[in-house]
């Protein structure tokens, strides 16, 4: 289990994400989530816990664009 203020880095582009972990629920929607910079997959839970990403860095790719 990832605990709350775990980071995260994409493998695709090393974007940098903060990851909090809820349990999950009746109302928990189990659906793909994406990386913001790159759109490669990353996991959306872990055993019974769920996974929220928070962006802290852009990835290598979204910051070559911009220059």
């Amino acid at each position: 289990m990832a605990n709350d203020g775990t980071l995260f880095q994409c493998a695709n582009c090393d974007a940098l994400y903060q990851v909090v972990t809820a349990e999950v629920g009746p109302e928990t929607v189990d659906r793909d989530i994406i990386c913001r910079a790159c759109g490669t997959r990353m996991p959306s839970c872990e055993g019974k816990f769920v996974l929220k990403y928070f962006l802290v860095r852009k990835g290598r790719m979204q910051q070559r664009r911009r220059a």
